[in-house]
């Protein structure tokens, strides 16, 4: 090591420790040349405990669940302006198997596993990915009221009027306000104040994978209640 007057110490192979100062310190390295090697576990070591999330991208950009995703979008196929976010274009099979589970027709069976599995099914956004109108959207969303799926409500940052029951998570900017079954789901923590406390984390499926995870735990008896 070689200490520098400003204060950085210089370890050996490039990486960068700010000693003596409370903010983290700033560790520069490229992507390319990171690894299991010693000099990456290394890199590890020193960043640990400050809650970066820099080394767990370049981990995930390079794992197999990043690679899935990216084969998904490849070999998905999907018209044109059609999103992934809406199961009957993404998971076509499982909305059926919902819609006849539930006893609703497909729509609502669609906004069900919206509601169940991504964290911002703004009315705005549920809209755009399926392509509905307003009155096809409320009508979807009154089914699952009526069937006692959901529950109507007004709350505050949430841009929706339907929500799963149970708990009910509250956050600031830049967090998203969310049901605590779905934050747990889609693996968020929170803090001490139970708040949301980090961004969303780094997809662990496919959204099909997604959507067919949450409703296997409705399944199991195990869904939001």
């Amino acid at each position: 090591m070689a200490s520098i007057d400003d204060g950085l110490t210089v370890i050996t192979d490039g990486t960068v420790d700010r000693r003596g100062h409370r903010s983290p310190p700033r560790v520069h390295f490229r992507p390319a040349f990171y690894g299991d090697d010693e000099r990456s576990q290394a890199l590890v070591a020193l960043t640990s405990g400050f809650g970066r999330e820099d080394l767990p991208l370049v981990e995930w950009l390079r794992g197999p669940v990043c690679a899935r995703i990216a084969e998904r979008v490849e070999s998905a196929s999907l018209p044109v302006g059609a999103y992934e976010s809406n199961p009957a274009t993404s998971a076509p099979d499982l909305v059926a198997r919902v819609a006849g589970a539930l006893g609703v027709d497909e729509d609502a069976a669609a906004l069900h596993l919206q509601l169940l599995a991504l964290p911002t099914p703004t009315d705005r956004n549920v809209r755009t990915w399926n392509g509905w109108k307003t009155a096809r959207h409320q009508k979807a969303a009154a089914t699952l009221v009526e069937r006692g799926l959901v529950i109507e409500d007004k709350r505050p940052r949430a841009g929706r009027q339907v929500f799963l029951p149970g708990e009910w998570i509250h956050a600031k900017k830049p967090y998203q306000p969310m049901e605590a079954w779905k934050a747990e789901l889609i693996g968020l923590r929170r803090s001490y104040n139970r708040r949301l406390e980090n961004p969303l984390p780094l997809p662990a499926r496919t959204l099909p994978e997604l959507f067919a995870h949450a409703w296997s735990l409705v399944e199991k008896g195990e869904g939001p209640a």
